[in-house]
């Protein structure tokens, strides 16, 4: 369409440019005006439908509190309870009330213990109100829902007062049994509009009781709610019903004007817009005219322009355009891969700066914040954005004062910071200690032309170069044990081969039989310990492979086989969304068993044993929490936990947890011990979901 609207000529542009601009216009005002009168409409009928409801309710409450009245009435007469009163007469008075008001099927009477007294009326069902009702000897007035009796399509209401006789003693109930002829009528002739209606509804199983007619299609709606007695279960509605098209009607009256206003001021626009655009078009014509006759018979622009004004001025000015264009846009091209080739390193290195895990700030050599990652973001507690392109002077409510200064010496000055610790004040007025390093960016004549500034917290820093150390002599004690661990086994197969000879030469009624056994014993576990001196020093790598890290705890609970029913241990877990990791499962299979028989020995008297796991989409890593309630570890001792050898209890060999915090080391993971004494430990492992692939 485009392509095709570019053959026609500047006047036909300029017509379509009008009728469309006075379409989109016409569409535009007529969307909003609409838009109003519909609000309008509905705002006005809304109103309507809700005097009308007000109204309506108003009737039926009036009506409900009149027949309360009217038991209250017969109660009070003593008519019932005085005693020498003829029961013909009683009757009589009851009937005559009946007779009074169609809206009643009839009134009758019970004492305390259930017993009918009176009883006026053809159609009364006192066991529903005895249903209801259960206890006869209640001494408040009483007002049912409108309920469907049992069998019948008839809708009824019950109005009790309690009886009192002439000593002011309880002795039992006067009930009225009401039909829904009044209440149907006053719903029924409910009338607005042409097709409005009302009905009435409850709020329990919300059926309509009543109603005044039937809608197909779009209505609108209004819902007033009636007076509830404390005695009544549902609450009633009052809802009224009108047709959208009726309500619609007028709206649609002022659409069919509103139609035939913007086709008659299209017409007269498009008539307009033909001779305005004649107009504006004519000179152009009467130019391209001329321009047609010179290039009739010369090929080159510059040799048929004989004359010397304004036109050949303006056509060489264009082809002198031309040609400065064509030569910048050569030159555009080839900037443009260039650009494109720094756009992408840099767009590189923003990735690998948010990737890092210690804080960077870079500034230029006029203190102005050029960029902040992630890590930096999070220690300052300030958002990214609000650092970005502002002065340090600039940033005094945001950045605190002491770091500021620093920063700002440091882009005056020739020389870099080297790990210098400053406080920071959070929000909480707790001053955090971070370390701060920078590195300047120079140019050939060692002018700086910009500043790197590493943010670390300082406990991370020493956890870290701790970690560090605990590494390297971990490695220095790994082959001093594997060493040890091999000079001893082999004087123990000694040992062991001459124990196991003596054994096979020697009876069992021999008095040192038992005694060899022992020797056998021990030497068996002596080389278990040494095997696991072993493992401690020369872990085997791990093999990776998927696997569910819900399902391996699992399987290592029913693995180990404790009673923990017998010993009063109770297990809990917490599982988080099932998560597939690459993990060897042997290994940490070894390590949930350690902490389990850490934990179960930590609660000699019982306890909970609760896991749990969760996923960390941030650093996409899998947390796995192991707690108990035993008898918790002493801060000293908890400093010492991963020290291989040692151990608080009079078996083991100390090395469970330096195996363990080896293993998971070796799975690019984090192992944390919590504890406090007589409050229990909890034991946290992160985890990556995918393994880092090694480049051989």
């Amino acid at each position: 369409m485009i392509k095709k609207l570019s053959h026609y000529s500047l006047q036909v542009k300029i017509v379509l440019f009008f009728i469309t601009t006075s379409l989109l216009l016409s569409v535009t005002l007529g969307y909003v005006f609409h838009r109003n009168i519909a609000t309008t409409v509905l705002v006005s009928k809304n109103s309507e439908m809700r005097t009308l409801a007000e109204e309506t309710t108003n009737k039926i409450d009036r009506f409900i509190f009149e027949r309360t009245a009217d038991i209250q009435v017969i109660a009070d007469s003593k008519l019932i309870t005085m005693s020498g009163i003829d029961p013909t007469t009683t009757e009589d008075y009851i009937k005559s009330v009946v007779k009074a008001y169609k809206t009643y099927d009839g009134i009758f009477a019970l004492d305390t213990s259930g017993k009918v007294l009176v009883t006026v009326g053809d159609s009364i069902d006192t066991a529903a109100y005895s249903s209801l009702v259960p206890d006869s000897s209640l001494e408040k007035p009483y007002i049912s829902d409108l309920i469907s009796l049992a069998d019948s399509d008839q809708h009824v209401m019950f109005f009790s007062a309690p009886l009192y006789d002439t000593n002011n003693n309880h002795v039992g109930s006067v009930i009225a049994q009401m039909n829904d002829t009044s209440i149907s009528d006053i719903v029924s002739n409910v009338r607005f509009g042409d097709k409005g209606y009302a009905q009435l509804i409850s709020s329990s199983q919300n059926k309509v009781r009543m109603t005044g007619g039937d809608i197909t299609g779009e209505s609108l709606t209004y819902t007033a709610e009636l007076k509830k007695y404390d005695t009544q279960a549902d609450t009633w509605y009052l809802v009224l019903h009108l047709p959208a098209s009726e309500a619609n009607k007028i709206i649609d009256d002022i659409e069919i004007y509103f139609l035939l206003v913007v086709v008659i001021s299209l017409l007269g626009l498009s008539l307009l817009s033909f001779i305005v655009s004649r107009r504006i078009t004519a000179p152009i014509r009467s130019l391209q005219v001329k321009l047609n006759m010179l290039l009739t018979d010369n090929k080159k622009y510059t040799n048929y322009i004989k004359s010397s004004d304004e036109i050949k001025h303006l056509t060489h000015s264009f082809d002198i355009l031309f040609e400065e264009m064509n030569f910048m846009l050569q030159k555009v091209l080839e900037k443009s891969g260039e650009v494109a080739f720094i756009e992408g390193i840099k767009n590189s290195m923003s990735s690998l700066v948010e990737q890092l895990p210690r804080g960077i700030i870079t500034l230029d050599n006029k203190g102005e914040v050029l960029s902040v990652n992630a890590i930096a973001s999070e220690i300052l507690g300030i958002k990214a954005d609000l650092l970005i392109g502002n002065l340090l002077s600039k940033t005094d409510s945001l950045i605190h004062q002491n770091f500021k200064s620093i920063l700002q010496e440091a882009v005056k000055s020739d020389y870099s910071i080297n790990d210098q610790i400053v406080y920071l004040e959070k929000a909480n007025h707790q001053l955090i200690p971070v370390v701060i390093s920078t590195m300047r960016q120079t140019d050939l004549h060692d002018t700086l032309i910009g500043l790197t500034v590493i943010i670390e917290l300082y406990d991370e820093k020493m956890k870290f170069e701790k970690n560090i150390e605990k590494a390297k002599k971990l490695s220095e004690l790994g082959e001093l044990t594997a060493g040890v661990a091999h000079e001893i086994r082999n004087p123990l197969a000694s040992i062991k081969g001459y124990a196991q000879f003596v054994l096979m030469q020697m009876d069992k009624e021999n008095p040192f039989y038992s005694e060899i056994e022992i020797i056998m014993s021990e030497s068996d576990r002596l080389d278990r310990i040494i095997e696991r001196f072993i493992n401690f020093s020369e872990p085997h790598k791990p093999t990776f492979s998927k696997y569910s890290i819900n399902k391996l705890i699992e399987d290592t609970i029913h693995l180990i086989g404790f009673d923990f029913e017998s010993r009063n241990i109770a297990v809990n877990t917490d599982f988080g969304e099932q998560t597939t990791i690459e993990i060897d499962h042997e290994q940490l299979k070894q390590v949930l068993i350690n902490l389990i028989i850490n934990s179960v020995q930590s609660m000699p008297s019982g306890g909970q044993l609760n896991f749990s796991t969760s996923l960390d989409f941030k650093s996409q890593r899998v947390i796995i929490r192991l707690s108990d309630t035993g008898e918790g570890i002493s801060p000293d001792n908890l400093e010492k936990v991963f020290t291989p050898f040692f151990t608080t209890r009079n078996s083991g060999s100390g090395l469970g947890l330096s195996i363990s915090a080896r293993i998971i080391e070796n799975h690019h993971g984090e192992f944390d011990i919590q504890s406090r004494i007589d409050r229990g430990t909890v034991a946290t492992i992160r985890l990556p979901i995918q393994q880092k692939k090694e480049i051989s």
